[in-house]
């Protein structure tokens, strides 16, 4: 994956953390609503043929050119401002325009990973990576291209991460009587 320019998450990085990967909104975001443009303009060329006959295409041409046009405006608003970041210590987001946003969920509270592909995001090339932090907490990074890339990204950094936090030990770990889940050891060969 090429990681996509990020300013605002490269310049408030925390000292000694590093940007792993990064993502943008999909282009196709902007695109698939640009093209329906081309339908208020068939309905406004059907009513200028039409004449007289054809002034309520007209009006629906008119009123769906401006509703699909703010569509766009807003789409290509939030594909310019947002911005997804994995550092080796957190996820971040960063979203807005007029007024900023940011979101992140350090790697250590990750508990679980979740790609989300509609249709039209196989088609396209999109998705949306969702992680669930401890207590519930969500967070989305929504129509990024490229998704599978970056979510394997995320469960790298996210293993790496919460394996640094495991016992080095098997005697570290208090197993009498509790079901232990092992940790996987780096330097070793495999499971403990």
């Amino acid at each position: 994956m090429a990681s996509e320019a990020v300013p605002f998450i490269e310049q408030n990085l925390m000292p000694g953390e590093w940007l792993i990967a990064s993502a943008r909104i999909h282009s196709a975001t902007v695109t698939v609503p640009a093209v329906l443009l081309a339908l208020p303009g068939i309905l406004l060329v059907v009513g200028l043929v039409l004449g007289q006959n054809g002034l309520p295409r007209i009006i629906l041409g008119c009123a769906l050119a401006v509703f699909l046009g703010l569509v766009v405006l807003d789409h290509m608003i939030q594909r310019a401002t947002t911005e997804f970041g994995l550092t080796d210590k957190r996820i971040v987001i960063k979203s807005g325009w007029v007024t900023t946003q940011v979101r992140e969920m350090p790697l250590g509270q990750v508990e679980a990973i979740r790609l989300e592909q509609e249709i039209f995001g196989k088609l396209f090339g999109f998705g949306s990576l969702v992680t669930i932090g401890s207590g519930g907490t969500r967070r989305t990074c929504a129509n990024i291209a490229d998704p599978f890339d970056f979510y394997k990204r995320v469960q790298e950094q996210v293993r790496m991460v919460q394996d640094l936090d495991c016992p080095r030990d098997v005697a570290d770990v208090p197993s009498a009587g509790f079901n232990v889940q092992r940790c996987w050891v780096p330097h070793s060969s495999g499971r403990r």
